[in-house]
């Protein structure tokens, strides 16, 4: 008798551990994932997956890096989840259409360029639009 309860004990007291030592290395597991996935470059994550402050960062590293330059405050996340970079503010003084989220600021009052009204953007976007369908 003596024997069996040493070894539920000896039972009980490995199963403790495992799942002790499980817990710990699937928490370590994780951990090491989400560390593994900051470190990955933008253009390795896709951005839809990415928090708040991870597209702030990447937002502001693009700065420092002079790829981004948008024409709205605060600027758009449009363009870095599809080019990597945001130009819409040159876009604009080059005449070019800018993004929708850009476009959406300059409606809100959102807009850099004090000068550049709502028609215009309107009137760039519709040539743009109407120079496509015609290739």
């Amino acid at each position: 008798m003596k024997k069996t309860g040493v070894r539920l004990a000896h039972l009980f007291l490995a199963c403790i551990s495992a799942l002790v030592l499980g817990c710990s290395g699937q928490e370590s597991q994780e951990k090491t994932a989400e560390h593994s996935l900051r470190e990955q470059s933008d253009s390795s994550r896709p951005f839809g997956l990415m928090s708040v402050g991870e597209r702030e960062e990447l937002r502001e590293r693009l700065m420092r890096e002079g790829r981004y330059e948008c024409c709205v405050k605060p600027g758009c996340t449009e363009c870095i989840g599809k080019r990597d970079s945001c130009g819409c503010y040159l876009d604009i003084r080059k005449d070019d259409p800018i993004c929708g989220e850009c476009f959406d600021g300059y409606k809100e009052g959102r807009g850099k360029l004090k000068l550049v009204s709502i028609v215009e953007l309107e009137k760039i976007r519709k040539n743009a639009q109407e120079e496509k369908q015609s290739q």
